[in-house]
């Protein structure tokens, strides 16, 4: 029963989100939009001498601040369909448990995130790397575990803040500090795989990480979801 409500509740978000758009446009667009700005930047003269000193990180380390901006847009709408049609009550009164739910939101949230990165990577890959398909490839691990941790952490401070009156500033304010462990992982790693050609067995420790990252923040919201969702 649990899986039939989980699948029900993602479908339902899915739906949503494909007739409005509203979340995962604004994403790309701005994901896009500084991706291009970045490039002009970039080769304006900053990036010459990065690329002189062999800085491999400074492009990996651009790639998730945007990636990490772009997704606070998306996170902070993860109730708004709820609030903007009047129907929050109704879904909590739902007879489902509250963890199907949080994996409902979180599912949709790293939908989003995938997508996002689906579109983004390329123009980054376009503007600011010389590689092989095959890099990026590696690259893909790396990029889900760390979705996997923004969206689980996303979803549960977006359901902390729900109610507050600033949700909207701070969202952010409490998301990025426990999201900097993640990028630290998440920029070496990129870094090493994609400027550095290293295999996936020589970023094991920083996968590792990652991989315990998600699993302690999904531990956080199965003990506390119920107790958040329902204040």
């Amino acid at each position: 029963m649990s899986r039939r409500q989980y699948l029900a509740l993602v479908r339902r978000d899915l739906l949503g989100e494909t007739r409005r758009l509203q979340s995962l446009l604004s994403m790309v667009i701005f994901a896009v939009v500084a991706m291009v700005v970045l490039h002009y930047g970039w080769h304006a003269g900053a990036g010459s001498a990065w690329a002189a000193d062999g800085s491999g990180a400074v492009p990996a380390a651009m790639l998730w601040v945007v990636f990490v901006f772009a997704a606070l847009l998306g996170l902070g709408r993860t109730f708004a369909h709820e609030r903007e049609d009047d129907c929050l009550d109704a879904l909590l009164l739902l007879p489902v448990d509250r963890f199907v739910l949080f994996l409902a939101k979180a599912t949709t949230n790293l939908l989003l995130l995938v997508v996002l990165q689906a579109i983004v990577v390329p123009v980054f890959a376009l503007f600011f790397l010389d590689v092989t398909a095959w890099r990026l490839l590696a690259f893909v691990p790396v990029a889900l575990l760390a979705d996997v941790g923004m969206a689980a952490v996303g979803t549960l401070l977006a359901t902390l803040v729900l109610h507050a009156r600033s949700r909207d500033l701070v969202l952010p304010v409490a998301l990025l500090p426990l999201l900097v462990p993640l990028l630290i992982a998440a920029t070496s790693a990129t870094e090493a795989v994609v400027d550095q050609g290293a295999g996936l067995g020589s970023i094991a420790g920083r996968l590792g990480f990652l991989a315990a990252y998600d699993a302690v923040m999904l531990l956080v919201a199965w003990g506390t979801y119920d107790i958040l969702v329902s204040e």
